[in-house]
């Protein structure tokens, strides 16, 4: 008992105690107790639960010579969506375009040769191997889907044949894929801000597509219709000005390669 009040010391100190505890729980209250950081997870978990979206730009580098040829190197830019599954498991899809030439990158002009474009599509199964604190890497698999087009300066050889003085020998032709592939993601997500969060991401994707006569075209006409093939499709000398690329598929094109991303996601 108190001699002061006559109350039992032990509920005296029970609001004090309440009161301590409830100034360390809230921030900068002398201190955060171990919960916290996850109870803050949760709330925005609870608040954004449906996943994130995000912006990048990446660099692609496939082992193809051929495409080390035409430009060595692409930078596709694009946007993904990632869905959240379980608190562990994420679904992921994105689109990107990317373009290599021997005079500019990240544009879609259409005016200079040879040049190669990509529209890439993939899809992806993450799994989070961390679900809290600062730093959260994932890995996953999926598909991807590729449709790559290269356009590639070439001498007409029976316009040559003909007249050999004749501007026209000099054209334009392209060829347009459709490919599917496999690929595989290490990445990791740095969670610095509440919403919004800064990431990077490595993938290596696999896949080669054929490319036969049929698929080559001069204007409207393919090369059968032309009575050409790519033996007789000589490409423009070195002197020529352009740069002398884009045939030689008989083993196929190989788009496989390593990509590296980084971006910022958004919860949402």
């Amino acid at each position: 008992m108190s001699r002061l009040t006559g109350f039992p010391t032990k509920r005296r100190r029970s609001p004090i105690l309440l009161s301590a505890a409830a100034l360390l729980m809230l921030p900068g209250g002398g201190g955060e107790p171990a919960y916290a950081k996850g109870l803050k997870e949760e709330i925005l978990e609870s608040r954004y639960d449906r996943g994130d979206y995000a912006f990048f730009i990446g660099w692609h580098d496939p082992w193809d010579w051929q495409f080390d040829e035409q430009g060595s190197y692409a930078w596709p830019v694009g946007l993904k969506v990632r869905v959240r599954l379980t608190d562990r498991f994420r679904a992921e899809g994105d689109f990107s375009y990317y373009r290599t030439s021997s005079e500019t990158i990240l544009t879609v002009s259409r005016f200079s040769a040879p040049q190669f474009d990509g529209l890439v599509m993939n899809m992806t199964l993450q799994g989070l191997l961390r679900t809290d604190g600062l730093i959260r890497p994932y890995v996953g698999g999926g598909v991807v889907f590729v449709s790559l087009a290269n356009d590639f300066v070439v001498v007409r050889p029976d316009v040559r044949a003909a007249d050999p003085g004749n501007p026209d020998q000099r054209t334009i032709a392209k060829w347009s894929q459709f490919d599917v592939g496999v690929q595989g993601v290490v990445g990791c997500d740095f969670m610095l801000l509440s919403r919004a969060f800064p990431f990077v991401e490595f993938r290596y994707i696999s896949g080669e597509l054929g490319i036969d006569d049929s698929d080559v075209k001069i204007g409207q006409f393919s090369l059968p219709s032309l009575e050409l093939t790519f033996e007789e499709l000589e490409t423009v000398p070195e002197d020529g000005g352009f740069d002398s690329r884009g045939r030689n598929y008989e083993h196929g094109y190989d788009w496989s390669g390593p990509i590296v991303m980084v971006g910022l996601k958004i919860r949402f």
